[in-house]
Formats: C-alpha cells, sequence, structure tokens
C-alpha cells in the first residue's frame, strides 16, 4: 500500500509541476510612446512559479510595473514569460510598442508630393526682394495648362530675354524665350507625372545664370483649363452691346436673354426686396439732379468722391435697361459724361499725386456705361467715354507691365481686374472721331491684362492651396474685388474663373479665419484690420453672396446665409452688387449645403497660417490661430511671425495688438504693426540695455531699443512642423521664426539678431487645452520676453498665471512653465493714444508681458493656456533638460525639443 501511495503523491507532484502555467493578460497603458514617456506594463498570471520580463526576474506575484520605452535605452519590445517550477512548459507573451508621431523634417510632407523635399530658393531668384515663384518645387500641380512665375533680377538682358525650359514623362520638352518672367502654357500637359523646370538669362554684362531645376507633380486636370487671352477676346467680339445682358443658358447660337425675363427671374428670387429697394433707389435719385461735378476736392478722399457719383450711375443703368424709361437713359449719360470729364491726368488718375483706387473705379464705370447705353448714345457722347477710358486703362497698362518688380503690389493686383472688365465692356466701341484702344506700340492690352490678371490671383501665397496671406480682413476686401470681377466675366462671356487653382478653395480662408456668424465680434486672426469684427456682416450677404454664385459651391452658399432672413428683410434699404442681380437672372445660386462637416485645423501652408478649432462649424467655436509666413512683415501682413491669437467660445481671449486706422503713420509703425504687442517673443540688447521689445524686421542691423518694423518679404518665419489627424482631438504646428528676427542693413539687405527663434503650439479641441513652446537662442545673453495682447486686464494670480475673465463665465488661464521672471501689464493707453471711437467704440487693450529675471544665451519656456481655467485632466510638465520637456495631458504625451515635437499617437 506504501509503494502505490507514494507513486501517487509523485504522480500528483509531477503532474501539477508541469502544469502549464497561464498568462491571463498582459497589457500596455500606451502602445504609441515618445521619448522619456513612462508607462505601465500589467499582467496576471496563474500557475507560474517564476516570470520575467524581457529575461529578468519579477515577482511572481506582481502585477505590473512601470518602464521607459525611449529612455537611456530604446526598448519598444517587452517580453513576459511564465514558467512552472522546473521552468518547464514557458508561456510567452510579447507587446510591441512603437514610437509615437514625430515631427521633425523641417518641412510640411502632406503639402507637397510624396518623396520630394522642396530646395531652398539659394540660386540667383532667391535675391530677389519680392520673390515668387510658381509652382513652388515639389508641390502638385491641377491644372493641364498651368502658369509658371519665376523672378527677373534688374540686370537682365531683355534683348535676350529668358528661357524657360520644361521636361516631362516619356520625353516631353517644351521651351520658349520670354521677355516677362511668366508663361501660361499654351498647350496641355500630355499626362499625369512628375515635371520639371528652370530658367536661364544673360545679364547685361554678359554672364548667363541658369536656375535650380524645379519640379512639381501633374495629378490629372482636376480643375479646368486656364482659359487664355485669345479665347477670352474671341468670345467678347462675338457680342454685341450691351454685352451686360446675359445670353440665355447653354444656347447654342447665344441668345440674348430678354430684359424681361432677367427682370421676372430677380422678382422671383430672394433678393426680389433688395432689387425694388434698389430700383427705387434709381428712382429717387433722379429728384436730386447732378448738373455739375467739380474735379475732386484735393482735401477729401477721392475714392469716396468717386463712388458718391458711381453708385446711382450703376442703379440708372439697371433701371433703363429694365424698364426701358428714357429718364434713366438719360441722366445715366448725363452723369457718365460728367464723371468722364474729371481729368484722368489729374487727382482721379493713376499718375503721381493722383489715386489709382478711384482711377480703376471710373475707368470700369464709364466702361459699363458706354456697354449698356452704347445705342442710346450719340457718337459725340461715345467719344467723350471713350478718349478717358483709353486714357486711364493705359495707366493701369502701364503699371501691370512692371508687376514683376513687385510681384505683390496689391494695388496693382486689384487693377488687372478692373481692366479686364474695362476691355469686355468697352471692347470694339467707335465713337465719332475716337476709337477704344485694344492695343498699342507696346502690345496687345488683351495679353497684358489677361495674362497679368491669371497669373497674378493666387500671388498671396495661394497658387497651391487657394490662400489669402495678406490679413484677412483685406481677404475680405478681396473678396469685393473677385465677386464683382468674377461675376463681370461669367454674364459677358460665360468665363469662370473661381475655379483655378488659387480660387477653387478660397472659400477655405473664411471658413476658417471668420466665424459664420452675422453678429460676430471674433477679431480678425493677423493683420491689418483684425480689429474690424463686422465683415461677415457687412460683405458675406452682398459680395460673399456673389462669389457663392459664381462658384456654384453648396459650402460657399452656405457660408454667407447666417441671418440672411433678416437681412434681406431689413425695413433699411439693403443693395445687392449690381453684377449679382444680372446673374440673379441668368441662373439661379446652387443650394446650400445643409449643416456641412468641416474639418476642425486648416493648413495654409504658403501663406504660413493655420487654425484651429473646437468646431468649424460652431460660431461661438473656440480657436488657436499660428502665423509663422514666408510673406513676412510685407504690404497688409505685421511683424508676428510665431505669434498665435485665441479665441474662447466666441470671446476674443488673446488678440493681435493695435488699430489699424491708416498704411502707414506712427501709430502703425510703431504700435499696430510691432512684434511686442502681438502675441510673440521679444528681447533686450544684452548687458546694459532694459528694452525687452526688441523683435522682428528692426529697422537697424543692431538694434538696441524696440523701432517700427519694416515692410518686408525678406524678415520673414515659414511653418517647418504640422500635426492633424481625423482620430485625434490634437491639433499640432511649429513655426521657425529665425528668420524673422533680423535687423535692416538696407533695403531688402538684412542680418540675423537671433540663431534660433521656434514655436510650437499644440491644441486639443475636446479638453480645452493649448500648448505653446519657445526655444530661442542668441550669441550674446538677453533677457527674454514673451508678451501677451488682451482686451480685458489680467489678473495675475502667482509668479507664474494669470486669469483672463472674458465675461458671460467664460475664462481662460495661462501657466508658464521655464526661466524664473516677472509679470507686468499696461494699460495701452499708457503706450500711446491708441483708441478712436470711429473704429472701436469703448475699447481698451491691455499689453501683458512676462520677462526673465536673467540674461542668458537660450530660452526655453512652455506657456498652457487652458479654457474655463481648469485643467481636467491635469497638464504635468517634466523638464528633462533645460530646453526638452515632457508634458502629460491626460492620456496624451507630448515631448517639445527645439525643432521636434512627439505625440503618443
Amino acid at each position: 500500500m506504501r509503494s502505490i501511495f507514494v507513486a501517487t503523491l509523485l504522480s500528483v507532484l509531477v503532474g501539477t509541476a508541469h502544469a502549464a502555467p497561464v498568462i491571463e493578460s498582459f497589457n500596455v497603458d500606451h502602445l504609441k510612446v515618445v521619448e522619456g514617456q513612462p508607462v505601465k506594463l500589467t499582467w496576471s498570471v496563474s500557475g507560474a512559479a517564476t516570470v520575467k520580463l524581457n529575461g529578468q526576474p519579477v515577482a511572481a506575484t506582481s502585477s505590473g510595473t512601470s518602464v521607459t520605452p525611449l529612455g537611456t535605452a530604446t526598448t519598444l519590445r517587452y517580453t513576459l514569460e511564465a514558467s512552472d517550477g522546473a521552468g518547464k512548459n514557458p508561456v510567452i507573451s510579447t507587446l510591441e510598442l512603437s514610437r509615437g508621431t514625430v515631427l521633425e523634417q523641417g518641412f510640411i510632407p502632406s503639402a507637397y508630393y510624396d518623396g520630394c523635399r522642396p530646395q531652398e530658393d539659394t540660386d540667383y531668384m532667391g535675391k530677389h526682394e519680392y520673390l515668387r515663384i510658381e509652382p513652388r518645387d515639389c508641390t502638385t500641380v491641377r491644372v493641364a495648362n498651368p502658369y509658371f512665375i519665376w523672378a527677373q533680377l534688374s540686370d537682365t538682358d531683355l534683348n535676350r530675354g529668358m528661357t524657360f525650359t520644361l521636361d516631362g514623362p516619356n520625353g516631353y520638352h517644351y521651351e520658349i524665350n520670354a521677355i516677362l518672367p511668366r508663361v501660361i502654357l499654351p498647350e496641355n500637359l500630355p499626362e499625369p507625372g512628375d515635371y520639371r523646370w528652370n530658367v536661364s538669362y544673360w545679364t547685361r554684362g554678359g554672364q548667363q545664370l541658369t536656375s535650380l531645376i524645379r519640379s512639381f507633380r501633374y495629378v490629372g486636370n482636376e480643375l479646368p483649363d486656364i482659359p487664355t487671352a485669345a479665347y477670352v477676346k474671341a468670345r467678347i467680339d462675338a457680342r454685341l452691346h450691351p454685352r451686360i445682358i446675359p445670353q440665355v443658358v447653354d444656347d447654342p447660337q447665344g441668345k440674348v436673354m430678354k430684359m424681361s425675363a432677367v427682370d421676372a427671374a430677380i422678382r422671383a428670387s430672394e433678393l426680389k426686396t433688395s432689387y425694388a429697394n434698389y430700383l427705387a433707389y434709381a428712382e429717387q435719385q433722379l429728384g436730386v439732379p447732378l448738373t455739375t461735378l467739380p474735379e475732386p476736392d484735393p482735401t477729401k478722399n477721392i475714392m469716396d468722391q468717386a463712388s458718391v457719383v458711381i453708385r446711382p450711375i450703376e442703379a440708372f443703368i439697371m433701371a433703363a435697361l429694365v424698364r426701358g424709361d428714357i429718364r434713366y437713359h438719360n441722366e445715366a449719360i448725363s452723369r457718365l459724361k460728367l464723371l468722364a470729364a474729371w481729368n484722368p491726368e489729374g487727382l482721379s488718375g493713376d499718375v503721381p499725386g493722383g489715386d489709382d483706387q478711384a482711377n480703376r473705379a471710373i475707368m470700369r464705370t464709364l466702361a459699363l456705361g458706354l456697354d449698356a447705353l452704347y445705342y442710346n448714345m450719340s457718337k459725340a457722347d461715345r467719344d467723350l467715354l471713350i478718349r478717358p477710358i483709353n486714357i486711364r486703362l493705359e495707366q493701369n497698362i502701364v503699371r501691370m507691365r512692371d508687376l514683376h518688380t513687385n510681384p505683390y503690389n496689391s494695388h496693382l493686383l486689384t487693377a488687372a481686374l478692373y481692366s479686364v472688365q474695362t476691355l469686355m465692356h468697352a471692347a470694339n466701341s467707335v465713337g465719332e472721331h475716337e476709337v477704344f484702344e485694344q492695343g498699342d506700340l507696346h502690345g496687345d492690352r488683351w495679353e497684358v491684362a489677361w495674362n497679368t490678371l491669371v497669373t497674378s490671383i493666387g500671388t498671396w501665397r495661394g497658387g497651391t492651396d487657394s490662400a489669402f496671406g495678406n490679413s484677412i480682413y483685406y481677404g475680405w476686401m478681396t473678396v469685393n474685388s473677385y465677386a464683382t470681377s468674377f461675376a463681370a466675366f461669367q454674364l459677358l462671356t460665360g468665363v469662370d474663373l473661381s475655379h483655378l487653382p488659387a480660387t477653387d478653395r478660397f472659400g477655405e480662408n473664411f471658413y476658417a479665419l471668420t466665424p459664420r456668424l452675422r453678429s460676430n465680434k471674433v477679431r480678425g486672426a493677423f493683420g491689418d484690420g483684425n480689429e474690424d469684427v463686422g465683415t461677415y456682416f457687412s460683405y458675406a450677404w452682398n459680395t460673399y453672396r456673389t462669389l457663392a454664385h459664381v462658384s456654384q459651391n453648396p459650402l460657399d452658399e452656405w457660408y454667407y446665409r447666417d441671418g440672411i432672413a433678416a437681412t434681406l428683410s431689413n425695413p433699411m434699404p439693403v443693395y445687392a452688387s449690381f453684377y449679382e442681380y444680372f446673374l440673379t437672372g441668368k441662373y439661379p445660386a446652387v443650394a446650400p449645403a445643409h449643416e456641412p462637416s468641416l474639418r476642425p485645423t486648416f493648413l495654409f501652408e504658403d501663406a504660413g497660417v493655420v487654425a484651429m478649432h473646437s468646431n468649424t462649424i460652431d460660431p461661438k467655436r473656440s480657436s488657436l490661430f499660428f502665423r509663422s509666413s514666408r510673406l513676412g512683415s510685407y504690404n497688409h501682413n505685421h511683424a508676428d511671425n510665431n505669434a498665435f491669437t485665441f479665441v474662447s467660445k466666441g470671446k476674443n481671449a488673446f488678440i493681435s495688438g493695435g488699430v489699424y486706422k491708416s498704411f502707414e503713420g506712427t501709430l502703425q509703425e510703431y504700435v499696430t504693426r510691432a512684434t511686442r504687442f502681438k502675441n510673440a517673443l521679444t528681447f533686450d540688447a544684452g548687458e546694459g540695455y532694459n528694452d525687452a521689445g526688441i523683435g522682428q524686421a528692426e529697422r537697424v542691423p543692431t538694434p538696441v531699443a524696440a523701432g517700427n518694423p519694416a515692410y518686408t518679404k525678406v524678415a520673414h518665419g515659414k511653418l517647418i512642423n504640422f500635426y492633424d489627424s481625423p482620430s485625434s482631438d490634437w491639433a499640432i504646428t511649429t513655426g521657425d521664426a529665425t528668420g524673422a528676427y533680423q535687423g535692416q542693413i538696407l533695403p531688402g539687405s538684412f542680418t540675423p539678431v537671433l540663431t534660433n527663434a521656434v514655436r510650437t503650439v499644440a491644441y486639443n479641441r475636446a479638453k480645452g487645452i493649448a500648448l505653446i513652446y519657445d526655444w530661442a537662442d542668441s550669441a550674446i545673453a538677453r533677457r527674454w520676453r514673451l508678451n501677451y495682447q488682451t482686451l480685458v486686464t489680467p489678473q495675475i494670480q502667482s509668479a507664474r498665471q494669470f486669469k483672463l475673465d472674458l465675461g458671460d463665465a467664460i475664462s481662460v488661464c495661462l501657466m508658464y512653465h521655464g526661466l524664473k521672471g516677472t509679470y507686468a501689464t499696461e494699460d495701452m493707453d499708457t503706450i500711446y493714444p491708441l483708441y478712436d471711437p470711429k473704429f472701436v467704440p469703448g475699447e481698451k487693450q491691455y499689453h501683458t508681458t512676462y520677462t526673465t529675471n536673467e540674461r542668458s544665451t537660450q530660452f526655453a519656456g512652455l506657456a498652457v493656456v487652458t479654457e474655463n481655467c481648469t485643467s481636467n485632466p491635469a497638464v504635468i510638465v517634466s523638464f528633462q533638460t533645460s530646453i526638452r520637456m515632457l508634458v502629460q495631458v491626460g492620456d496624451s504625451w507630448l515631448l517639445f525639443d527645439k525643432r521636434k515635437v512627439q505625440i503618443s499617437e
């Protein structure tokens, strides 16, 4: 019996010893990790005598441990091994971790075609002060006959011209000698694929210079071909006056609509009340006769004086065509002749001392009147209009021929739109002695005006993505010009310019940067006019409506319609665009999108602007805006590269400081455009200097105090990182403003002040948390300053934190992590007599600074912005070095290290 017991006992023991252990679970709290991020491994094991993690024993009864996969060593694979007491029958489970997203390439790959890294412009073109190149290196092209723009230097031997060369798949080759730095490809690209182009030229000294070879990828004709000047002119030549009356849609014979049909269509549309008011306005103006019109008063705005005359003329033209009433014809012609009598070489002309804006408006109005009332005028009357039209148009054309010297001359860009409209209206007009001139000794006006127009629409860094980088306020002003012109082109020729590469996504600028809200109070993000919160109220229902009518884009139609019923039923007369009435008579607008789903983050890479939203379509959205732009501080842009602005639930929190009263002037130069009044980094000149407001594009090579920034593209920033994922609540971008922090040696020539100036912003739209990381260094030790501009007085809550009470129980707090320093706040009234009731009634601004106590050659810091002043979850900041910061926000981890950013996603 005893031997049996022992055998049985041994059998049980052996059986137990050889029973396989079980790993019931083996988990990690983050599969995606960043450098320095701890993760927690957890497990549940049964039936094991020994447990090992990556070969190292752990207690068999343990259930987890913390590890740092990307710490001093890199370990992304974790193997759990459980064995019985004899070390047999091991059970193994493995976890494979991976690096989170790492942003460190120095450019944004999603903005370029796969596998192509854009070159810096290190060739001769890079010397041009106002460099514009299209298509940019490594970008995609969506039109079969693209245009090409390059830099022409002042030493070009125009007798020899410039040789443009284009090569593509299967031996494709095109070459032409050009005398202007642009080419609209006269033939379609043969097939999708990668193409290369370059330009060579001879200097007047006999040296031949050749540009870099730049590439682009043609992805197929996603957009319509760019119409040629010859095509447009042929369309006009086929039409008789009055061309403003639209043709029947899709009529093969080009039959013209009856004005009774146009009138009926407008009266049947939602513009019926506006239209009735417009015709009533014409009738009312008949009772205000104008028998004399003196030359403009030089003490008053010339354009304003011209507009007062132009507005009723357009109304008379509409009424004359609709009603056939001779009174309207006569009054319109009478006033056109009075306007034509203004000296085109005087104050209203595009001449030294004149007003180019008034010139182009008068020119277009005279051409419109000539077209619409052509057969109601005597030949002698036509003479009176044709002569000044010719003179005023030539002034425009002459200046446009020199646009290549500065492709960003905003007045000339607009002049191209007006010139083409003038040509379309006035072409083939003949008087008793005068003939409308479509060409001269310098070439064909159609070629100059049309080619300038179609190649310049994307000038403000929108050639690829339709961005407008010259302030959102002036984006709205540009809508006014585009909408009127595009509607005119559609009516007169059937040509649609709303789907050029530079205009096809133009609406995204407005979805991203202006909330869809008729009563909007959110300021513009950047640039001149940002304090004007009435742009949507003033222009959306009117000129943006016209743009939507032309584009036939349901999103555009949706965007302008907030409060549209209240606008159109307003007892005060509201008038649509003159051309919008005719366009409504021709064809209806498209149905608006219904509750569209728009992405929360918009990247305008070339313009250097990023917009991050809690919910784009929410009129009370929260938004973080960031700018680091190749446009620098030129034109209507400010010295605000790497600046941010922030909106919380429809309330302005951090704003772009100052007020735009005029393009130049003391206020504009020293306050509105200056880096120190933006939410950006400034510094002092080192030991012995106390002004820590030195910023970007300073006008001296070695600034010792804050000055007024130069108007320049040379001192500029650029976006170098971007992250946005449909599965994430985070959006991230990085700007490199090193090139913006420069001092001017001579106009167009700058020298660096800092060695590095980099800022990364990250926004979690679900949690209402923004992280703003700065890194900068310098050859000399400086005091560094972070600047914040607000509309309410910050409440300093600690040495590191302040609070903004924005009203309506909405608040924002900012906590700073970094070098020790001191907060200070000043009322902007103490800096400069800033405010004028005409611009921002009752508004006050406050300038808050955080200045480091000690000087250093290197600076790094992190500002944490929280909505509602709650950190839920908590934001935990760990300094791995004085520069490198690891941040935990709930389940998310981010690492900021100079130019590099990592996120655990």
